[in-house]
């Protein structure tokens, strides 16, 4: 598995509908990309927002944050959204919960 984890600093006001536009531009596009697991959107603050994205491949998670550039791009042409860390590689450990059968 690799897992891209970004951090932006965003104007409060996307919070509005970011998650509508995150459901309905990026995601579809982010599960069209190979290797796809999972994604994550987290309100860490007034002014602050991670994404998490894994992906099998780490080609897949790379792409997934080309797409994410774009998204802002394509979104928020004028409102803040800055991208201020990524850090990306491959997970070492991976537990989950236990499903009932």
């Amino acid at each position: 598995m690799h897992i891209a984890i970004r951090r932006y600093s965003v104007d409060p006001e996307i919070y509005r509908d970011l998650k509508t536009r995150l459901e309905t531009d990026f995601v579809p596009n982010l599960r069209s990309l190979d290797g796809f697991v999972s994604y994550y959107a987290i309100n860490t603050g007034p002014d602050t927002l991670d994404t998490v994205s894994i992906f099998e491949t780490k080609d897949g998670e790379r792409k997934s944050t080309q797409l994410a550039a774009e998204f802002v791009k394509r979104n928020y042409p004028d409102t803040r959204v800055e991208r201020i860390n990524l850090d990306e590689g491959p997970c070492i450990v991976e537990h989950h919960a236990a499903v009932p059968v």
